[in-house]
């Protein structure tokens, strides 16, 4: 099952990296909005539950972040934007 995701995450990693050569966030992906939402979820119902929301929290910082600057519209891969 596992290797039927490779060549899925490859395509992803391939577009990942495309649109930060390129420099376009405004793709055909989910919007890093979108992205956010969810992972605020999940820290939410985590620490409700008692469970270690460590890696999530860091993620839903990054996503804030991002959205706070304006790039919640674009493609997840835009938060390279926050590093440079």
């Amino acid at each position: 099952m596992a290797s039927q995701f490779v060549p899925v995450f490859a395509d992803q990693l391939h577009h990942t990296l495309t649109t930060i050569a390129q420099g376009d966030f405004g793709g055909t992906e989910a919007a890093l909005k979108t992205y956010a939402s969810s992972i605020t979820d999940r820290v939410a119902e985590g620490r409700a539950r008692g469970v270690n929301v460590e890696f999530y929290g860091f993620v839903d910082e990054i996503l804030s972040r991002a959205i706070d600057q304006g790039l919640g519209d674009e493609e997840l891969s835009a938060v390279v934007k926050l590093w440079r």
